[in-house]
């Protein structure tokens, strides 16, 4: 019989995949405040489908109130934890004004 690390692990959304925090304590410990924060916002926005899709920045801002986390090796390696994906979440890559300018005056 599986003894939980911590019961509080199974208090996020149910679309949520929590396993690899049963044996990941201290992924759980860096995480919990980005679980909790997800989860609101799943709670909140229970037809995800039905949300208009926007940049991952914009998205990464409306739930974690940091527009950049999403993309960050901790946002990425979050989503792969908990089996999400930007697409789950309604949002897309956009590439920054600045580099594209740069790749095209390089082009030119």
């Amino acid at each position: 019989m599986m003894t939980l690390l911590n019961p509080s692990i199974t208090k996020y959304h149910q679309k949520i995949n929590v396993s690899y925090y049963f044996y990941n304590k201290q992924d759980y410990a860096k995480d919990k405040k980005y679980l909790s924060l997800l989860s609101k916002f799943l709670e909140e926005n229970p037809n995800l489908d039905r949300l208009q899709q926007i940049t991952a920045n914009e998205r990464s801002f409306q739930v974690f109130r940091d527009e950049k986390w999403l993309l960050s090796k901790h946002g990425k390696d979050f989503l792969q934890r908990i089996g999400f994906a930007l697409d789950d979440l309604r949002c897309y890559l956009t590439f920054e004004p600045f580099f594209l300018l740069s790749e095209i005056e390089k082009q030119a």
